[in-house]
């Protein structure tokens, strides 16, 4: 929990010193210079999420023994009582 707190904050002060540096550049007539590292930056976080291992997918249990043949029925089937 404690470690969530700690990255809000590094990305907070990561952003405005992004801020700063962006509006510093942009007075001195070199404003395209933090637009680029931004999509240098934005393009690293995208590659980053598109090469995560995919999720496995987990179907919802509403299937029962009856309708998939494939599970083994534990339970005895009831005998004929004459």
């Amino acid at each position: 929990m404690g470690c969530d707190k700690v990255n809000q904050m590094t990305r907070t002060i990561a952003v405005a010193a992004y801020i700063i540096v962006f509006l510093w550049l942009y007075h001195m007539q070199l404003g395209s210079i933090p637009l680029l590292l931004l999509a240098i930056y934005l393009f690293y976080k995208s590659y980053q999420e598109w090469k995560k291992p995919a999720r496995p997918y987990i179907q919802e249990e509403t299937e029962t023994a009856e309708e998939t043949p494939s599970v083994k029925r534990t339970q005895k089937k009831a005998g004929i009582v004459t």
